[in-house]
């Protein structure tokens, strides 16, 4: 939803998507008997310009899928913008 409205200039109302995301099935990872990850990673998730890197998923040479960490440049806008 955030980023479907910054790519259609659509302002972002920030304090209604935790509420709709909570909502969605893919939530339910999060929370209760079905979370297979802390509840804690949910609100980390949605904690903009918390980092100075973001995760770029690479091929390895093997042909295995892995995370690189790239750091954003200094005058990079924030995501709020």
């Amino acid at each position: 939803m955030y980023l479907a409205n910054l790519i259609q200039g659509v302002p972002n109302a920030f304090e209604a998507i935790p509420n709709f995301l909570r909502k969605a099935p893919t939530a339910a990872i999060f929370f209760g008997e079905t979370a297979i990850v802390p509840e804690e990673d949910f609100d980390l998730c949605l904690n903009l310009d918390a980092f100075d890197f973001y995760l770029e998923a690479e091929r390895l040479p093997d042909g295995r899928p892995a995370l690189a960490r790239k750091t954003l440049p200094p005058d990079a806008a924030p995501a709020t913008a």
